[in-house]
């Protein structure tokens, strides 16, 4: 294996490792939202794999952290918990990852802001289609139950938890930009 194969496969361990262990750090927003959705900034480390190596990299951080947390934590009925968490994050870490590897522009103000807003859209478009189809059934909810849940819930949850984790992942980004990229490239 070349060196910057050996280095991805070693930036894939650690983030899956640091999301693995962010995934434990979630909390409810119970007065605002069911105590069922919590906030976690498991998906950061994924967002950053994708943007330095791109969205294969970050995608393989999301399936290896749903996985262990399958395997090792989970309580949820026929892991819907990880399966909301896997298309939430891959949905958000794509078109992040996509658009800040493909443009330059998207480094600097005011369009940085820009692959973050289109992934939160993208993200809550797609979990919830996923949620009404998939793992609200697996909760056992009716199908009566389950858009007035996404809409006065799921939806204003996923756009909050994707400003949460656009900040936090902006935050370190700019921090971490230097290193990333010239461990990777």
């Amino acid at each position: 294996m070349n060196n910057r194969k050996t280095n991805i496969v070693v930036l894939v361990g650690v983030l899956s490792a640091l999301a693995f262990v962010l995934y434990f750090l979630e909390f409810p927003l119970a007065f605002l939202f069911p105590a069922f959705l919590k906030i976690d900034f498991s998906d950061v480390p994924a967002i950053l794999g994708g943007i330095a190596a791109g969205p294969l990299v970050g995608t393989a951080i999301e399936l290896i952290k749903n996985i262990l947390h399958f395997l090792l934590i989970s309580k949820e009925p026929m892991a819907s918990g990880e399966i909301a968490n896997f298309f939430a994050g891959t949905s958000f870490l794509i078109p992040v990852a996509i658009m800040i590897r493909s443009r330059e522009k998207f480094s600097k103000w005011p369009y940085f802001i820009l692959p973050y807003v289109v992934a939160t859209l993208i993200s809550t478009t797609i979990i919830n289609i996923i949620n009404y189809f998939v793992t609200l059934p697996l909760y056992g909810l009716e199908s009566e139950a389950r858009l007035p849940m996404i809409i006065s819930s799921l939806i204003p949850f996923n756009i909050l938890k994707g400003i949460l984790v656009s900040a936090v992942t902006i935050l370190l980004y700019s921090k971490l930009k230097g290193f990333i990229s010239k461990y990777v490239r």
